[in-house]
């Protein structure tokens, strides 16, 4: 069975304290892991003060119906997506939505990345592997 996969990357809009923010993801990943689990998708949300990049993978209608919705959330601005395709398996078959962001060598990596520069363009399988060695580290 082919998986369809999504990664896209946007900037977050703050209207309170950065702790604040930390807490509505906290229940935005919460909430993501339930619907995640109950629609048969998995992935990956990255987040630093200044990005978000996630991978979200299952049924090409599953994952685009919830990528629609994450784009019209107004908690952040200049949703673009840097991969869309299928593979031959999940990369995540464990997470309903790993998390990565709280170690500071993490957020430190990430924030270098070129993944963190809007006029560098990492290519498709690019972002994967990236985002791949983000998380392996992370674990």
């Amino acid at each position: 069975m082919s998986i369809f996969a999504l990664v896209y990357r946007s900037a977050p809009i703050f209207v309170c304290s950065l702790a604040e923010y930390l807490i509505q993801i906290d229940h935005l990943l919460a909430t993501a892991r339930r619907h995640n689990a109950e629609v048969s998708i998995t992935g990956a949300l990255l987040f630093n003060e200044d990005w978000f990049v996630q991978y979200l993978e299952g049924t090409e209608d599953a994952v685009r119906e919830i990528f629609a919705r994450i784009a019209a959330d107004p908690r952040h601005e200049g949703v673009e997506v840097l991969f869309e395709g299928f593979t031959t398996e999940r990369r995540f078959p464990e997470w309903s939505m790993a998390f990565v962001g709280d170690a500071d060598e993490i957020r430190k990596r990430f924030s270098q990345s070129p993944l963190a520069d809007r006029d560098v363009k990492m290519h498709g399988h690019e972002v994967v592997k990236f985002v791949m060695a983000l998380l392996d580290d992370a674990v």
